[in-house]
């Protein structure tokens, strides 16, 4: 009779067993079947989201201007002349004096640039008397102001769940690359008999094959079931011969113990090798770990409890090394950064987390990104109105992904590349370079992109820069040297590449804006616009065509107090892959 040799401690149990995390496969489901799986590779939006201008509220959609001076006792009339609903094409426009019916989230009409809520407006034989002034936009959802053209919009390695997929669905994609881990899963013993058979004297249902199938599949792996395993030394050894076959993993529960009826770590010394037999744990003494076929063999106990036990402790941190995943608790607890004010009913408030601190985070019910940007839900009582600044909430994670820092500001393709080739997971807030700069002093972001014109605060520092080639990104090399007419994709006002871009190209003719490099070029190349302003590796990633108009600096800020080694790193890896370039211009 088998006996235990040696109990190894569980620490020393994961070491071994995360030194053999298989690698895992590439493969391309439906959206459908994508629920708790794991992203193979970054998405990056080839369309705006939403897609035009709409109306964010029921109303009448305006010129701006023709609604200025409107007061309660001196009001404004416009002539109806038309009206539009969602999905519809306008059929009717906004001129001098006119105003379009419109309902939420249909096309904003030509000529109009507002919308005025139909609470604040009255209808008279056939014109709308207005009381009170919009500003230009108000009550329109701008296009792209959801997701812009070209944002890398989640990255690789993040757990699929609703609302990641919301955003992939927002972005029509029907089908993703997800990281595929098979991992076989079967239980042993002759007493056990599957829940769909009858049970007979002396037996038992297997529970331990849904448990860890059910577990694999929360993890994002996908669970190859074998059934029920007779305890016999061929029966087993034939069904782990073809489980390595199949699978990237096996694992199995029961016969794992020393007693003369239990055999599989016989089964797997003589297939391949035995790693460990035992660990210094309770529940858990009898686990096994060994290779076959080059493939890990992980042997559970038999007891359910035992079982899934033991899963957690050593099988689930495999399955995160693998897929790329990491663990989150159920509940976190963090300060809230800003104050808050609730609208006296029950809220559920999305938060952005990072370093301890929750930062609320809301788009609009209407913007995808508000849930996809955010990392959890602050359920917030009808009784309190208001929530101060530093106040401890509980905070409930929609994700398990964990993120290493945040990076606000500019557009910055050669900073995220310095981060993947480091294998930080972060959150990219495209924004310009003034709100990064607050971002940055508030504590939301740990890293700012900014244009070089702009001017630091004190507390602020430089951390990294790096020349980049700005000009003109075509399909067609004529338009390139003859730009006159041509429709161009501007970038948004708040962007310092358009401050740059408006200083060279002043008179262009504008047919969309963009946020991102791959925005500009992305718009060129699916034919929306002629020319884009933009850096030339951004052409040159889409296969476009460059005209050299100008040399930009771009800098990496972070605050002066912040001495991390993670910042210290990203620098070094910037200015590495900054040097790299430069030589390979010489």
């Amino acid at each position: 009779m088998h006996s235990f040799h040696r109990l190894i401690a569980l620490d020393k149990a994961i070491e071994l067993v995360l030194g053999d995390a298989p690698a895992p496969r590439v493969r391309s489901v439906h959206l459908k079947d994508a629920l708790g799986r794991v992203l193979a590779e970054n998405v990056i939006a080839e369309i705006d989201v939403p897609h035009f201008d709409r109306a964010a509220m029921d109303g009448y959609a305006v010129r701006s201007q023709d609604t200025f001076g409107a007061s309660e006792p001196s009001p404004v009339m416009l002539r109806i002349v038309g009206s539009v609903s969602a999905g519809s094409v306008p059929d009717a426009s906004a001129g001098p004096g006119e105003a379009v019916e419109i309902s939420t989230g249909s096309a904003l009409p030509g000529g109009a640039d507002a919308v005025v809520m139909v609470e604040h407006a009255d209808v008279v034989d056939g014109y709308v008397v207005i009381r009170r002034p919009v500003h230009p936009y108000e009550n329109v959802q701008r296009r792209g102001a959801d997701v812009s053209l070209g944002e890398r919009v989640l990255s690789a390695g993040t757990p699929l769940g609703p609302r990641e997929i919301g955003m992939l669905a927002a972005l029509g994609i029907s089908r993703v690359n997800i990281r595929s881990l098979k991992v076989g899963v079967a239980s042993t013993g002759n007493e056990i008999v599957s829940p769909d058979e009858d049970l007979m004297p002396c037996r038992i249902y297997d529970v331990n094959t849904y448990t860890i199938s059910s577990a694999l599949s929360q993890l994002g792996a996908e669970p190859v079931v074998y059934g029920v395993v007779p305890d016999s030394y061929d029966a087993l050894s034939e069904a782990v011969a073809n489980a390595v076959i199949d699978c990237d993993m096996v694992i199995l529960s029961g016969s794992t113990s020393a007693g003369r009826g239990d055999m599989l770590y016989r089964v797997v010394g003589d297939l391949g090798e035995l790693v460990f037999h035992g660990i210094n744990l309770k529940p858990g003494k009898p686990t096994l770990f060994g290779r076959v076929g080059g493939k890990p063999v992980v042997g559970l106990p038999g007891y359910p409890t035992s079982a899934l036990a033991v899963f957690w402790q050593l099988v689930s941190p495999v399955i995160h090394r693998s897929l790329g995943l990491r663990s989150r608790p159920v509940s976190v607890k963090a300060a809230l950064a800003r104050p808050f004010r609730s609208e006296s009913r029950r809220q559920m408030l999305p938060v952005i987390l990072h370093r301890g601190r929750a930062y609320p985070f809301d788009r609009g019910s209407g913007a995808v990104t508000t849930l996809a940007a955010s990392d959890g839900i602050i359920d917030i009582p009808a009784d309190r109105e208001y929530l101060n600044a530093g106040e401890v909430v509980d905070v409930h994670p929609l994700s398990c992904d964990d993120i290493d820092l945040i990076i606000s500001g500019e557009s910055c393709p050669l900073l995220e590349d310095a981060l993947d080739r480091m294998d930080l997971r972060f959150r990219y807030l495209v924004r310009g370079s003034l709100r990064a700069l607050s971002d940055l002093q508030d504590g939301l972001a740990d890293l700012a992109c900014v244009t070089a014109a702009t001017e630091l605060p004190a507390d602020l520092m430089v951390v990294a820069s790096y020349r980049r080639e700005l000009g003109l990104i075509s399909r067609n090399h004529d338009i390139l040297l003859n730009p006159d007419g041509a429709a161009f994709a501007a970038w948004s006002r708040e962007s310092g590449i358009r401050s740059i871009m408006d200083s060279m190209l002043p008179d262009v003719r504008i047919s969309m804006e963009v946020r991102t490099h791959s925005g500009a070029a992305l718009a060129v190349l699916q034919g929306r616009a002629d020319l884009a302003f933009g850096i030339k590796e951004s052409a040159e990633m889409w296969g476009l065509q460059f005209k050299y108009m100008a040399e930009d600096v771009a800098h990496i800020v972070a605050r002066t107090d912040d001495e991390s080694d993670v910042i210290k790193n990203i620098a070094d890896a910037l200015r590495k892959i900054s040097q790299n370039a430069d030589a390979s211009d010489e």
